[in-house]
């Protein structure tokens, strides 16, 4: 994630990963991909966080109403 960032010349961006996947599972986000041999792999997204409140929420996987059900649970 930091080589990203570094690539983008994102000064203003803080990521944050999510090792075990625990975020990532509750916005229903997760995906198995044990049959490729990489196991449990996360759909790609981004927030927009100010403050601690999610303002925006992007990706180009269909999950919304998990997703937002989750989100409105972590404000």
């Amino acid at each position: 994630m930091n080589a990203w960032k570094e690539d983008q010349e994102s000064e203003n961006v803080t990521v944050i990963p999510d090792g075990n996947g625990d975020f990532t599972r509750g916005m229903g986000m997760l995906v198995s991909k044990n049959d490729l041999g990489f196991g449990d792999r996360s759909w790609r997204y981004s927030m927009f966080v100010n403050n601690g409140v999610v303002e925006k929420c992007s990706s180009n996987h269909k999950n919304q109403a998990t997703r937002s059900k989750y989100l409105m649970q972590i404000q």
